[in-house]
């Protein structure tokens, strides 16, 4: 089945005239799309190094396989001091699958959805993840395959930080869950690992649809609707 999300604003309607020209053409050509990891060759090639012999087996060695792109994108210096994976350790804990089951397991199905990415991305249209651009009516359609490849990559914090700087959202990459030591953020990260759990390397059928409606009221039977 499908999965349907509708996020629905209410902008004055002046707005809605320079959705028609194209939102004001605010954005250019290359701003309407989410930049994808496998798209920068320098990070994938290092991004590809967490399928490399031997299986990673422990906390250190998937530190440093990490630690080989996480450098590419940001000072070295600073990631070798700074990144260290105690979130993800208290998550795995909390979640009760048991370390040797976390990385006999739940890693292999994260790390082969993630860098199936490149081969899936064939499935979105132009090959590209368009972005919904506010006050602009829009729908979106992403393979629940796709969908689980881009959360593994989130997870596995290949998401180069650096496009979203003056996007007002949040920052794509998982790096701060996975150093958390507050308990909310660990059972945000166990929610994750979770579903990963669940669906393994399956094949996972239908599409997350995503509708934007700007300019529409909804009256109380629609909402219920």
């Amino acid at each position: 089945g499908n999965l349907s999300v509708r996020a629905v604003r209410h902008p004055p309607r002046s707005s809605s005239r320079a959705c028609m020209m194209g939102c004001g053409q605010a954005a250019s050509r290359d701003e309407e799309f989410v930049p994808l990891p496998c798209d920068d060759e320098a990070i994938w090639e290092a991004v590809r190094g967490l399928s490399d012999p031997p299986q990673i087996s422990s906390w250190e060695m998937l530190r440093e396989r990490m630690v080989r792109y996480l450098a590419v994108m940001n000072d070295p210096q600073v990631v070798e001091r700074q990144f260290r994976l105690g979130g993800l350790q208290e998550a795995v804990r909390m979640l009760g699958c048991g370390e040797a089951s976390f990385f006999s397991e739940v890693l292999p199905a994260l790390v082969g959805r993630a860098l199936a990415l490149p081969a899936l991305k064939a499935r979105l249209e132009d090959q590209k993840l368009r972005m919904l651009r506010q006050s602009c009516r829009g729908t979106l359609r992403i393979p629940r395959d796709v969908g689980a490849s881009l959360l593994a990559n989130m997870i596995l914090c290949t998401v180069n930080e650096e496009w979203h700087v003056d996007q007002r959202m949040h920052s794509p990459s998982f790096v701060r869950l996975l150093t958390a030591n507050q308990r909310q953020e660990i059972a945000k990260l166990a929610m994750f690992l979770h579903f990963f759990e669940r669906v393994g390397t399956a094949p996972i059928p239908g599409d997350i649809v995503i509708d934007r409606v700007t300019g529409v009221t909804i009256d109380w039977n629609a909402w219920l609707g």
